[in-house]
Formats: C-alpha cells, sequence, structure tokens
C-alpha cells in the first residue's frame, strides 16, 4: 500500500474526482524508454495489454516491479518540477522547468532514462546535457525542424542506445550529439545555424510559438553579457507573476492591430497605405520585441513615447531607456545613433535587431 500511494504523486484532482492524465503519461514514456525494443511510441490502446504482460512476467520472476514503477515516477516527478518533487540539484531543477516551458514532451523517454537509469553515473553530467536539450528545442520551436514524429523517434532510439550501459558518465553528452557507431545523435536531426539565422531573419517568431519567445527574451537577458538591471534592490522579476499573469510581458515596439497615423509614416513614409502589409511582414519578428512589466500602458504610443516613458507611481524611466540587455541594438550605435536621439522605429530598424538577435541566439544555443 505504501508503494500505491506513493505512485499517487503522478495523479491529482479534478472536481474530485483523480486526474491519472500525468500517470498515463508516465507509463508510456516509461514503456518507450525502458521497456520497449520497438524504436516508436507505444499507443494507449496497446499499453494497457503489454503492461499486463510485462507485469505477470516480473512478479513470476519474483521481482517487485510496483517498486521499480514507483522509482522511475519519481524520476519523471523531477523531470516534470512536481511540487515537492524537485530535483535536489537546484541547476538540474532549473533546467528542467526550463525544458517544460519549451513544451518537449516528445523528448521525455531521453531524460527518463537518463534521471532514472543509475547505471549510467551521469548525475553530474545532468546539466550540460540539460543545456544541449534546450538549445535543441529553442531551435526547433522556432525553426519547425525537426518534425515532432522525428524528435519522438530519435529520443526513443537513444534511451534504448543508453540503457545497454555500454557507455557511462562523461561518454553520454557526445553520444547524445552525434550519436556513435551506427547510432545517430539529435545533431543529425537538429535545425541548423543557417536555418536557425534565416528563421529569425525573415519569419514571426512571436506568432509562431509565444511561449518560447517569452523563454527567449528572459533566458538572454540572463546570459548575455554586460551589466544586469537587476540587483539586491532590484531583484528579477522577469519570470515571476502578479496573480495569474506575469509581470513582465512581451512588447511589440511597432505594434499589433490598427496602426495610428504616426505609425504608418514611420513605417511606410513613401506610402502609408502600404503600411499594414508591412506589419504584417514584420510585427512578429524577434527584432521587434522586447520585455515591459508596461504592455498594457503602452499600447499604440508612438516610438517616441515608448522611448521615454515614466512610471506614474515611481517616476522613474520605464519604457525602452530601461537599461535591459536586450535592449542593447534598439539604436544604431555603430553608425552614431543613439537611443535618446532616435525619433522613428522603421522596417530597417527591425532587420538590423532580428540579425543581433540571431547572433546571440547561435552563440547562445549552440548545438557543439
Amino acid at each position: 500500500m505504501v508503494g500505491i500511494r506513493r505512485f499517487e504523486l503522478l495523479t491529482s484532482s479534478k472536481g474530485g474526482e483523480p486526474d491519472t492524465t500525468l500517470t498515463t503519461q508516465f507509463l508510456l514514456n516509461n514503456w518507450d524508454a525502458m521497456e520497449s525494443i520497438e524504436n516508436r511510441a507505444i499507443t494507449k490502446g496497446s499499453a494497457l495489454d503489454s503492461y499486463r504482460k510485462l507485469i505477470t512476467k516480473k512478479y513470476k520472476n519474483r521481482e517487485d516491479y510496483l517498486a521499480t514503477l514507483v522509482g522511475r515516477a519519481e524520476s519523471f516527478a523531477q523531470i516534470l518540477g512536481l511540487a515537492g518533487h524537485t530535483h535536489p540539484n537546484k541547476d538540474v531543477a532549473t533546467r528542467c522547468r526550463s525544458l517544460g516551458e519549451l513544451e518537449s514532451t516528445q523528448a521525455y523517454p531521453l531524460p527518463l532514462e537518463l534521471f532514472a537509469d543509475k547505471q549510467l553515473k551521469v548525475e553530474d553530467q545532468l546539466p550540460a546535457i540539460l543545456d544541449y536539450l534546450i538549445a535543441f528545442y529553442v531551435r526547433r520551436n522556432i525553426t519547425l525542424v525537426p518534425k515532432a514524429s522525428n524528435i519522438r523517434a530519435r529520443m526513443i532510439r537513444l534511451a534504448h542506445l543508453l540503457h545497454s550501459h555500454e557507455w557511462t558518465g562523461a561518454d553520454i553528452l557526445p553520444i547524445i550529439k552525434n550519436g556513435i557507431n551506427e547510432a545517430e545523435g539529435l545533431n543529425d536531426i537538429a535545425a541548423s545555424d543557417q536555418q536557425l539565422r534565416d528563421a529569425l531573419i525573415s519569419d514571426g517568431i512571436y506568432d509562431k510559438n509565444a511561449k518560447t519567445t517569452r523563454f527567449v527574451l528572459i533566458d538572454l537577458e540572463r546570459k548575455l553579457p554586460g551589466k544586469s538591471y537587476f540587483g539586491k534592490g532590484n531583484p528579477d522579476s522577469l519570470d515571476k507573476y502578479g496573480g495569474k499573469h506575469p509581470l513582465w510581458s512581451i512588447e511589440h515596439i511597432l505594434p499589433e492591430g490598427s496602426l495610428p497615423d504616426v505609425w504608418r509614416e514611420d513605417i511606410s513614409p513613401d506610402d502609408p497605405t502600404h503600411a499594414d502589409e508591412l506589419q504584417q511582414q514584420y510585427v512578429h519578428l524577434i527584432g521587434n520585441l522586447t520585455l515591459t512589466p508596461y504592455n498594457s500602458e503602452w499600447s499604440q504610443r508612438p516610438f517616441t513615447d515608448k522611448v521615454s516613458y515614466v512610471d506614474k507611481g515611481t517616476q522613474q524611466i520605464a519604457g525602452l531607456s530601461m537599461p535591459l540587455k536586450i535592449n542593447a541594438a534598439l539604436a544604431d550605435t555603430e553608425h552614431g545613433e543613439s537611443l535618446s536621439g532616435k525619433t522613428r522605429w522603421t522596417v530597417a530598424d527591425i532587420e538590423r535587431r532580428s540579425a543581433w538577435f540571431a547572433n546571440q541566439i547561435l552563440k547562445v544555443y549552440t548545438l557543439k
């Protein structure tokens, strides 16, 4: 009974009834990673019969398979970052949360093998492995390369390969990246540097995946070199929430929605009637985005108002002049431009800043 109660960590309540969604998710991933010999995902329909046969076999051999499942369920709860079950290493726990924000459920067979299989002796390698998986998923969510089904199949193959225990410790990450012998790694299917750059410069990111956009902007603000806006007297609140809403939100510098005349003239001075087409093309590019705690008050304001916006409560600069690292390229400083003297936000600015972001993202989310 104790084991059964511990297994309840993967259930929750919906209207007083147990919700077994997480339990089902765990059992499917456990089968794919550690029980199956197939390199494809098991279906819910076939999982029940497969587990019946497996459990019968285990208990005929006098194995306490429930205890095995409970231990693996604890590892799965750590991967998900469930309250009360986060990984004891804070660096690992933080990275697990990041993977969750990147909607990486296709990858779960591989982390489950890494977390649950102690014979791999990979505990001290987990932060570096998770950093690699985060980079893989940032690239995937921006480029949509590879397909989700291809990711799942490759993760299962790698989990099976590692479960053979031929390699341990520091050998594991190179195998995950590049494969070994006839087995291919994740780099073989990952978005290339050129695909990532092209997507960032040419395609909208916010409309494609708003959660990944928010993750990348926050992560870059924390990781880019330079002095941080946050400190002891101004704690980092980038991923904090005020009730149901984040304290910081994504701001489109060139606004969404119906454009006021001042914005039409900024982005299409020769022909303001062409502004809507340009807005549709450029508004969701990463070069047009930043983070702000005052998004609702910025709305459709002119660019100069967004630069000099002052918080009515504190009377402090709270607009684009806030010294965030991701705001470093708002002005074209290479050609002598300053943000304080900048009066317009143009298509050329969005293109230039998108290229700047692409360079930073390629450095931070490297697959090498």
